[in-house]
């Protein structure tokens, strides 16, 4: 996955306006949150687009799938995309644009929905500007204090090499369910052995969910065998 500015994403869609091309909901967060509605449980997302095609396309694809929201509108940035470039052997190659979504702040966070969730689910994709930081933090608080549990994908190992301090310090130990790939995992806590670093995430009162690739994914929850 590559992060790239507005102008390069501008260029990359002009570029591919008339190539076969499928739209779709996505990000790390809202993938968790379709995938659980598809299966007939209750969700709730909270996000941020801005007022042009592809963020009314995300508001009527959250209606459409019947998806509870509240999403913020800013005209100060474009929604968030990633591309995702498919070759004819199935290579793939993602160009993302985080956009609008780094405008949510502490004001985005709903708190009256959260404090009546069984499970909040953040990324580390949401710990990069100051005010996403503030709401990440916000709602994580949030939901410990109405014993809500907290669930956090490490995201991408470019996000972990980045902030391993700030997660290691202020999100894993107030979370109860930790997923990571394993270079995710590795880069956060320096092993490479799968059981090993579910074991270390355990140590810090988390499920640990380290996923494999084709392998699946180890789940080891704290003093108990680890499932693969």
């Amino acid at each position: 996955m590559h992060l790239v500015s507005a102008e390069q994403q501008t260029e990359v869609t002009t570029a591919l306006a008339n190539r076969l091309r499928v739209l779709e909901l996505g990000g790390a967060s809202l993938n968790v949150v379709r995938a659980l509605a598809t299966i007939g449980l209750p969700t709730y997302f909270a996000g941020a687009v801005a007022d042009d095609d592809f963020g009314r396309r995300i508001i009527e694809r959250l209606v459409s799938l019947e998806i509870a929201h509240h999403v913020k509108t800013t005209d100060s940035q474009m929604t968030g995309c990633c591309i995702v470039l498919v070759t004819p052997d199935h290579e793939r190659t993602m160009l993302t644009h985080l956009g609008a979504s780094r405008e949510i702040d502490e004001h985005s966070v709903p708190v009256s929905v959260i404090k009546n969730a069984k499970v909040f689910h953040g990324s580390a994709y949401q710990w990069d500007t100051p005010s996403q930081k503030l709401a990440l933090k916000k709602a994580i608080a949030c939901a410990r204090e109405h014993k809500v549990a907290v669930s956090f994908d490490l995201a991408d190992p470019f996000v972990v090499e980045r902030d391993r301090t700030d997660l290691m310090r202020e999100i894993i130990p107030l979370s109860q369910i930790v997923f990571a790939n394993r270079d995710e995992a590795r880069l956060l806590l320096g092993r490479d052995d799968p059981a090993a670093l579910a074991a270390e995430l355990n140590a810090h009162g988390t499920i640990a969910v380290i996923k494999l690739g084709a392998l699946g994914a180890l789940i080891k929850a704290p003093g108990q065998a680890a499932i693969q």
